[in-house]
C-alpha cells in the first residue's frame, strides 16, 4: 500500500472512532443519567475489542497500536487502562470513563492530524 493510501486509511479510521468516542463523551457531559443505549453498546464493543489480544480485525489492531503508544507516553499500562475503562462502564462511573476516554481521544486526534498533514503533502 502506498503512503498516501495508508495515511488515508488512518485518517478515515481515526475520524470514525474519534466521532464515536466524542459523541459518547458529549452525551455523558450532557446527561450521564440518560445515555443512548446504542452509543453505550458501541463503546462497550470497542473497549472489549481493544482488550482482545487475539483480535484479527486490522482496524482494531491499528487503533490499539495508536492508543497504546499514547498510553506508554503517559506511563499508563494498556491492559490496566482498558480494564479500568471496562469497570467504569460496567459500574456506570461515566465521569471517570469520560476522563479516561480523553486519553484515547488525544491519541486518535494526534494520529488523525498527522495523517491529514501527510495527505496534504502529496
Amino acid at each position: 500500500m502506498s503512503d498516501s493510501g495508508l495515511n488515508a486509511n488512518i485518517y478515515y479510521l481515526t475520524s470514525k472512532y474519534l466521532g464515536l468516542i466524542n459523541d459518547f463523551v458529549i452525551a455523558i457531559q450532557e446527561n450521564s443519567e440518560v445515555l443512548p443505549t446504542e452509543k453505550r453498546q458501541e463503546i462497550e464493543t470497542l473497549i472489549v475489542s481493544l482488550q482482545d489480544e487475539d483480535i484479527i480485525d486490522t482496524r482494531i489492531q491499528t487503533l490499539s497500536i495508536i492508543i497504546e503508544s499514547e498510553l506508554r507516553k503517559r506511563r499508563l499500562s494498556p491492559p490496566k487502562f482498558y480494564q479500568a475503562l471496562s469497570e467504569d462502564l460496567n459500574k456506570e462511573k461515566y465521569e471517570a470513563l469520560a476522563k479516561n476516554l480523553n486519553h484515547v481521544i488525544d491519541a486518535l486526534d494526534n494520529e488523525y492530524t498527522d495523517a491529514l498533514a501527510k495527505m496534504k503533502e502529496v
